[in-house]
Order: structure tokens, then sequence, then C-alpha cells
């Protein structure tokens, strides 16, 4: 795997990372993802800004378990927040503005939240979404199960020709 993340957890499926705290961070303009979290438990996740870290997004969990992400203002034309065969984790009063910012083209087909894989039982509260560029929906979710989560209090501001939230494959009882 590449290491052009501006935080990474984790390395494998087999071993996992427990009872870490990513705090009042600021990672920008990198190559890979702003944060990547592979294999973590209890992670949390609070007061950061991610603006336009490219590969996959700005936040990305993959087989991640119980993080709490809160307070983070994710910004720039990726995708903002990924979970990836991602379950049981608490995302709240979080902003994700993805906005273009002026370079003169629109990146579509990129989403505020992802849900992807095996994504269950995960709660999005209190959050604002702004994805303006066309086919850049809000909440996105695909994947062999996407089930069990729930939606709160959040404000979705979906581009043209997109959705606030788009079933996609497999989810169901969200």
């Amino acid at each position: 795997r590449k290491n052009m993340d501006g935080i990474l957890l984790g390395y494998s499926w087999w071993e996992t990372i427990e009872n870490n705290t990513l705090e009042n961070n600021r990672i920008i303009n990198n190559p890979g993802e702003g944060i990547f979290l592979i294999n973590t438990k209890n992670t949390t996740i609070t007061h950061n800004l991610l603006d336009s870290n490219l590969d996959n997004g700005n936040l990305y969990l993959k087989q991640s378990t119980d993080a709490f992400i809160s307070n983070n203002r994710i910004e720039g034309m990726t995708t903002g927040l990924t979970l990836d065969t991602s379950s049981n984790n608490t995302i709240e009063h979080n902003l994700l503005n993805l906005t273009p910012k002026g370079y003169g083209f629109e990146v579509a087909n990129r989403y505020g939240i992802l849900l992807k894989g095996i994504s269950t039982e995960n709660i999005f509260a209190n959050t604002t979404i702004i994805t303006i560029a066309t086919r850049n929906h809000g909440i996105y979710l695909e994947g062999t199960k996407i089930s069990n989560n729930k939606i709160y209090n959040t404000t979705i501001a979906p581009g043209q020709q997109a959705d606030g939230i788009f079933f996609s494959t497999n989810a169901f009882n969200n």
C-alpha cells in the first residue's frame, strides 16, 4: 500500500489498532487520504480540518468499528467521509463542504458520505453536507449489505442531477 496519507492508522485486516484519538489536526492537499483507518476500534476523531485530500477522499474508514467522529470540518472536491465495511460508528456535528474552489472544473460522482461494503448500525447526526457540483450526492449507500444506519437532523445540499440520499444496491432498513 502506498504511504501518502496524512494520517494512517492500521495496516492490515489481521491487526486491530484500538483506542486512539486524532484531535486538532490540519491535513491539507495530500495525494492520499487525509485520515485513513484500517481495522481500527474505538477511535476518536474530533476538531480536525481535512481539505482537498485526494485518492479516496478526506476521511476513510475500512473495517473499522466504534469510531466517534465529531466537530470536524471536511472540505475539497473529493469524497468527504467513506465507511467501507465499517459499523457501529457515530458521526455527529461535522461540516462537509465539497464545493469546488474555483479551479474551473467540477469533479462528478463524489459524495459527502459514502457507505459501502458491509456497513451497518452507524449513526449520523447534526451534520451539514454541501455537495453542489453536478452528480455529487449528499449520502450514497452501496454495498453488499448497508443496513440499520440512522440519519438524524442532517442538512444536505446535493449537487445538480443528484440526490440528498441515494440508495444503490443492497441498501435496506436505513
